[in-house]
């Protein structure tokens, strides 16, 4: 895990540190869990500790575990394979890459997840200036290869292969409603998990988030699918609470209005420019907008390891 940058903790502009990290850094074999969490934990005390002119700087920390790919050789879960068109850290964004993701409903992947939350928040909890730390807490479980809620849905044509995704979604028994029914439970276990602290789903605004089957369980085109994120984000998540919505941080975000954003700046992708020089970038941009910045701590692909 690679500490915050000085820069990043010295800046006054900079209000906290937004943590993307992959549920494997956690998975040591079976329902058992370690891995990162210590590193985590020291990591988020050095950003606690952190002084600007013998002043503390008093920043905080946003965390996310990815799921989805980063959530492999679950005991018993049922997986899915497919292929996405949208890879970030690698060069030829056209060539798709193959994904394993889980599939969200399984009923024993929903009791891996339970345990693994319960565990997570304990360990937290164990250090007062670890949880204190933290502002939020990002609500995934069902995702792809970023904290975004969303189920691969691409079709692509590969060689003699046609990975079609709605396909393989319908073989599996996909509905709409089997996925509702795992965010109520999903959602209810993060707030029981962290019941004082801030809830954010990030979503993918409009269709894109999930595959072209309607709410009849049939194959459709991709403009005739429910519109799945705008109910669970209206019906789900805003009803208890839940700030939900893409580019979940920041102001400036065209996301639909039903989205509540969160007066801060967020940014998740990789980047072209040397990570100072993004930084110097970013905090400009935020200054022009007279906001805040949730940084984040480190790229999350292969370009960047953690």
């Amino acid at each position: 895990m690679l500490k915050t940058p000085a820069n990043v903790l010295n800046s006054p502009t900079i209000h906290g540190i937004s943590m993307d990290l992959k549920l494997e850094q956690f998975m040591v074999g079976g329902y058992n869990f370690g891995g990162a969490i210590v590193e985590l934990k020291k990591e988020i005390k050095r950003i606690a500790a952190w002084t600007i002119n013998g002043v503390n700087a008093n920043k905080k920390v946003s965390i996310a575990i990815m799921c989805g790919d980063f959530a492999s050789n679950i005991p018993d879960v049922e997986y899915v394979y497919l292929t996405e068109a949208h890879h970030e850290g690698v060069p030829d964004d056209a060539v798709p890459h193959g994904i394993s993701v889980p599939v969200p409903y399984d009923s024993n992947y929903l009791s891996y997840l339970s345990r693994f939350i319960e565990w997570f928040a304990g360990e937290l909890k164990s250090e007062s200036k670890v949880y204190d730390t933290i502002d939020s807490i990002k609500i995934t479980g069902n995702n792809q290869k970023t904290p975004e809620m969303r189920m691969p849905n691409q079709d692509m044509t590969v060689g003699d292969s046609f990975y079609n995704a709605a396909v393989k979604w319908k073989d599996v028994e996909y509905t709409t409603t089997r996925v509702t029914s795992f965010t109520i439970i999903n959602q209810s276990l993060f707030q029981s998990a962290f019941p004082d602290k801030t809830l954010i789903l990030p979503i993918i605004s409009g269709l894109a988030g999930f595959p072209c089957i309607n709410a009849n369980g049939e194959i459709c085109k991709p403009n005739q699918r429910p519109d799945l994120t705008r109910q669970i984000v209206t019906e789900i998540a805003q009803p208890d609470g839940i700030i939900a919505g893409w580019c979940y941080m920041n102001p400036t975000s065209k996301a639909p209005t039903y989205i509540s954003a969160k007066p801060c700046y967020y940014q998740t992708q990789n980047i072209v420019p040397t990570y100072p020089q993004w930084i110097h970038e970013t905090i400009l941009n935020a200054q022009s907008q007279n906001c805040e910045i949730f940084e984040m701590q480190a790229a999350i692909f292969k370009k960047y390891p953690i």
